[in-house]
């Protein structure tokens, strides 16, 4: 909407609202006098702003303010919110007024508010009809750039500032007085105090004020009308910088935000905001006497007067310039496209075309949607990589999270239930119950990545189902129930139980996940330090050229993003822009070629699960389920959004299936032998191999592992049919594994 000054803004329109204009404090002749007057007082900047609610309208002639302010009150809602560079622009004047003192202006600006819409809502009326002045809450804000947390010094104290972050914590609503009527025991005289806005609250005074009596009342006579009194909602909430702008090895930085009125409950923890606020100290309570310091000021906090809560799963939509939005177009069109998406994929780590193809889909993510019946389906897709050690796995965690636009990085053995979801916590001051978010709700919109996630608690693994899931946190604790969203994807690495994968093993032995969880993931890979001494050259070579090369890299700054042509790979800076820009311009749906094309993968591979459970007698560790097929079907919308398309293709779904076959198919390959494509005669062995080891085991001895192996390779048993026959027979709880499958026993 645009805005415009000068003599025009009285243009247009205005002939329509002779009423107004003719009004004591209305007209346009006045205008300059009265911002000549402006230093005089008080009433003479309420006039002005009286004047620019009633006054000011855009190109089009809509008086914005004016129909803002009478549609809010009308409904219940005393409040209207005005856009500094709307009123500095209208008036010069008034920007010194703003910056000099803000909590005097805005205080003006109230009245100057109240005053107009008792004017326009008591016209016509007669004295004992008008109402009193109402009371009307002004939201001041303003487009500069944020300052950051960080630059928050002694300089701001009464300063108007604008902060961005994410809320980690909010209190509970509260009552606080803004005017307060007492009355003395013994001479039943009554007093109003006001207090301030903000955390300051009026002192009753200890002695009677009242002079007229002949009687001298007693000290603490005053006692405070609760039925007199004026009330307003307030809250506190505890605002902390966005995890991506941390500088690396620094804490966190969070300031106090103190709310009220149209303000409260518009932020919950894991929701990231724009505040402008004035920043503020109040006194220490805890002792009042002046010998103790008590008029000393103890805590700074900032008075929000408009809070702003960014869209976009937690976070603002990104803006890109004409030149930037060319490139990024023009890359999106190439045919190689996905090729040059792979080689800027963590170029450090060599091999593992897979997993960063996984890693790209969960960067850019599938289509998040709401059905008729408001059920939300998630769009963020969930990578597990669990491997031996030396595999890179930390690593590709480390570059997600330089690369994601929201990130936060976080250890499982460090990690706990408490620390991911969110906890209660006691104010210390107030000794109120607060709600406090973890990594989950800090990422919303972003991608959490759990290193060593074996090493975190089962009931710890249990308390994030539900984030992974339905993408939400559930609090009932301390008489707080609510629900926190928690729109994020979790990347997680782990080891497997014994260090190393054992291929000797069966995947419960490997694994140590529940099924509840492994389910949760979309793609799960398996990732063996073969020793291949080709590989073993090739990964030589590419490391020590990585630590040949100079030290420090090239940066490329956010001017020659928009102008820098891409061509074989992307920096860090473009690769996390191109993200942005795809996740903001596109959100792809199935067309009906890569919906039976997953539909007819689904039931096949059902299918092939379900004979082999047969044959086992037991269900696998990592379960084919519903929703593997809808993991399948974000993955395969993550595929069209790298290439900026509104709609997938049956490429894209022969894409995703490829992808899930390396990853989780090849996963519960590697649990057993079992697992695989049972063939008629590899059933026939494994049933021979079974008989064989029936005839060598009486019931109730005990026999080495290896023991048994070898003896059934003299009969012709090849060693995979002997290990998957005592598989088999340990599933159907004939054989007792010992001594970590050192041993085995017959129990039947």
């Amino acid at each position: 909407m645009s805005r415009f000054g000068g003599s025009s803004r009285f243009g247009g329109g205005v002939s329509t609202m002779e009423f107004e204009t003719s009004s004591v404090f209305g007209e346009a002749e006045t205008r300059t006098s009265i911002a000549n007057q402006i230093a005089l007082g008080k009433q003479a900047q309420e006039q002005l702003l009286m004047s620019f609610l009633r006054s000011y309208h855009t190109k089009d002639g809509k008086f914005v303010y004016r129909d803002q302010l009478l549609a809010n009150y009308k409904s219940g809602c005393p409040w209207i919110k005005v856009e500094m560079e709307d009123l500095c622009s209208w008036e010069s004047s008034l920007a010194s007024a703003v910056e000099s003192d803000p909590a005097a202006f805005i205080s003006t600006f109230e009245h100057a508010a109240g005053l107009y819409i008792y004017q326009m809502t008591n016209t016509g009326s007669s004295d004992s009809e008008q109402q009193p002045v109402p009371t009307i809450q002004v939201l001041l804000n303003k487009n500069d750039a944020p300052t950051s947390i960080r630059d928050i010094s002694a300089a701001s104290i009464c300063k108007l500032v604008k902060l961005q972050g994410i809320v980690v914590s909010a209190s509970r609503v509260t009552p606080r007085p803004l005017v307060i009527v007492i009355r003395c025991k013994s001479c039943h005289s009554e007093v109003s105090l006001t207090s301030q806005p903000g955390q300051s609250a009026p002192l009753i005074p200890k002695l009677c004020q009242n002079s007229n009596t002949a009687i001298k009342c007693p000290a603490d006579s005053y006692s405070v009308l609760a039925d007199k009194c004026t009330f307003i909602d307030t809250q506190t909430l505890k605002l902390q910088e966005n995890p991506e702008s941390i500088p690396t090895g620094e804490l966190p930085r969070t300031v106090l935000l103190m709310v009220d009125r149209a303000l409260v409950g518009r932020a919950i923890p894991g929701t990231r905001i724009s505040v402008v606020g004035i920043m503020s100290a109040s006194s220490s309570t805890r002792d009042r006497s002046v010998g103790a310091g008590g008029a000393c000021l103890a805590l700074s906090y900032i008075r929000a007067i408009c809070i702003t809560p960014q869209s976009g799963g937690g976070r603002s939509l990104p803006s890109f310039k004409p030149e930037e939005e060319s490139v990024f177009s023009h890359l999106a069109s190439r045919s190689d496209v996905m090729d040059v998406l792979l080689r800027s994929t963590a170029p450090a780590i060599y091999g593992l075309p897979t997993v960063k193809q996984a890693l790209l889909c969960q960067l850019f993510g599938g289509s998040s949607k709401t059905l008729p019946d408001a059920v939300k389906l998630r769009g963020h897709i969930n990578v597990l990589l669990l491997g031996d050690p030396g595999t890179a796995k930390s690593q590709m965690l480390k570059w997600v999270e330089k690369v994601s636009p929201i990130a936060v990085y976080t250890s499982g053995k460090g990690s706990s239930a408490a620390g991911l979801t969110a906890s209660v916590t006691r104010d210390p001051h107030s000794r109120e119950f607060y709600l406090e978010g973890g990594a989950m709700v800090l990422a919303d919109g972003g991608i959490v990545c759990i290193d060593e996630f074996d090493k975190m608690d089962v009931s710890d693994r249990v308390a994030i189902h539900e984030a992974m899931e339905q993408q939400t946190i559930s609090i009932a604790k301390a008489g707080i129930t609510t629900i926190l969203n928690s729109r994020t994807a979790v990347l997680a690495a782990a080891n497997p139980v014994y260090g190393r994968y054992d291929d000797k093993r069966s995947g419960e032995e490997n694994i140590e996940f529940q099924t509840t969880i492994l389910s949760r993931f979309d793609l799960i890979f398996l990732i063996k330090d073969k020793r291949n001494e080709e590989g073993d050259q090739r990964i030589a070579n590419h490391l020590i050229g990585i630590h040949s090369q100079q030290p420090g890299g090239v940066s490329v700054s956010s001017e020659q993003l928009a102008t820098t042509e891409i061509r074989d790979t992307l920096t860090i800076d473009q690769l996390k822009r191109y993200i942005m820009y795809c996740r903001s311009k596109c959100s792809p749906r199935i067309c009906s070629q890569s919906a039976k094309i997953l539909e007819d993968y689904y039931v096949n591979i059902r299918s092939q699960a379900r004979r082999a459970q047969q044959l086992v007698r037991g269900k696998p560790v990592i379960p084919i389920t519903i929703r593997q097929l809808e993991a399948i079907t974000r993955v395969t919308e993550s595929f069209a959004r790298m290439q900026r398309l509104q709609e997938t293709t049956a490429h894209h779904a022969r894409q995703a299936i490829a992808l899930f076959e390396a990853a989780t198919v090849a996963a519960i390959h590697g649990q057993s032998p079992l697992m695989r494509e049972l063939s008629p005669e590899l059933a026939k062995e494994i049933s021979t191999a079974e008989e064989i080891i029936r005839g060598m085991l009486p019931i109730g001895t005990t026999a080495n592992e290896q023991f048994l192996v070898a003896q059934l390779a003299k009969r012709g048993v090849k060693s995979g049919v002997a290990f998957a026959a005592i598989d088999v027979m340990v599933k159907r709880d004939e054989l007792e594994s010992r001594r970590q499958r050192k041993a085995v026993l017959r129990k039947h």
